[in-house]
């Protein structure tokens, strides 16, 4: 049953406001709010318990505010919103290589693109020759790009919520997407059609990975289930069940005879999902497991929290190797780059470079 909060509004370059709203609020309602009692929209922000700023972009960062602070009187920052007038750039010169990138990064599908996504980008993956760029977005659509040039292509609709996570067959031609509609969903590449859907979560859908003979796919859901797929049939074909909170990401191994996934309750499991069988359970992170992903050798996993951490596994141990620290707001995601250097992205804006065998940073690059 939800109650009543109150919660004052810090309006940059304006007086502070309050307004009553219930705990249950869903992010767009409380924009709606926000914007009848200032007379405007405006992007919101609030500081974590380190006092760094974290922005407010979707219900989960909206509910994860409300459930962290006991205060009578929450606060949230109001700043305009501002729009890069930024040209894209046509192309990419070697010599000019990292600058380009960061340009062509800042810009691809950005408000002033008239293509470009309409709300939030949750996930963006590249086909597996490095040509394309799929995102998939809270505006409920996927699109895909031309990393060269930077060109929309083509624009996916079907899914009737918002879109979480995408992924190119190992191939390259066939995309599939997750969803908070409960649904994944098959697209061609060739003409960008949607192919079927997947039915069988019983809540939203945050990440859908192929395996890499792209004959399943395996798809991680708030209902607390991992389940896999045939993408001849499109039926489910194993339920993995074991966590006691929503599953956020999965990733098959390379050799696809494991599965790894990420949960809301601290940990990562590790399955034989042909014999739907646990393997193994990693305990070592204090809060929300966002991400997991296998080494390409799969001795090693990585993963990503909540809790400002990205930890380093070994996976035939259970051990933890490396506990990674330099992000100052919780990290999304922690990928192996190459065998050798780990990358994460966190809410501090910030991207990390990671070297494997002594868990110490790099390089940080924050563009954004």
């Amino acid at each position: 049953m939800s109650s009543t909060i109150q919660i004052k509004l810090a309006v940059e370059g304006g007086a502070s406001k309050v307004i009553n709203v219930d705990d249950d609020i869903s992010f767009a309602a409380i924009l709606d709010e926000i914007e009848n009692k200032c007379g405007k929209r405006y992007a919101i922000s609030c500081e974590d318990e380190d006092g760094e700023g974290m922005e407010i972009d979707d219900d989960e960062s909206l509910q994860m505010f409300i459930e962290s602070n006991d205060e009578n009187c929450l606060t949230l920052v109001c700043k305009e919103m501002v729009i890069d007038e930024k040209p894209l750039p046509s192309s990419h010169e070697e010599g000019d290589k990292q600058q380009s990138l960061q340009s062509y990064f800042k810009t691809i599908g950005g408000p002033q693109c008239k293509d470009g996504h309409t709300g939030a980008i949750y996930c963006c993956e590249f086909s597996p020759n490095g040509e394309k760029l799929i995102t998939a977005s809270r505006d409920r659509t996927l699109k895909v790009w031309n990393t060269r040039t930077g060109d929309h292509l083509s624009t996916l609709k079907g899914h009737l919520g918002f879109v979480l996570s995408c992924d190119y067959s190992p191939c390259g031609q066939y995309i599939v997407s997750a969803s908070d509609d409960m649904t994944c969903r098959i697209w061609t590449t060739h003409d960008h059609k949607e192919l079927c859907i997947l039915r069988g979560h019983t809540e939203k859908i945050f990440s859908c990975r192929y395996s890499p003979d792209a004959k399943y796919i395996a798809s991680a859901s708030c209902d607390q289930v991992c389940r896999v797929w045939n993408t001849d049939t499109q039926q489910t074909l194993y339920a993995l069940k074991g966590h006691t909170l929503s599953v956020f990401d999965c990733d098959f191994s390379s050799d696809g005879r494991q599965i790894s996934t990420a949960s809301d309750d601290k940990t990562v499991r590790t399955w034989d999902w042909r014999n739907q069988s646990e393997t193994a359970v990693f305990k070592g992170h204090s809060a929300t497991v966002w991400s997991t992903n296998y080494s390409h050798d799969d001795k090693y996993l990585v993963t990503a929290s909540m809790n400002h951490d990205v930890i380093l596994w070994d996976v035939r141990m259970t051990k933890e190797l490396h506990t990674m620290k330099g992000h100052t707001a919780p990290v999304h995601r922690a990928i192996f780059a190459t065998p050798n250097y780990i990358v994460s992205c966190a809410r501090d804006r910030n991207i990390m470079v990671w070297d494997v065998q002594s868990g110490s940073c790099n390089r940080t690059f924050n563009g954004h």
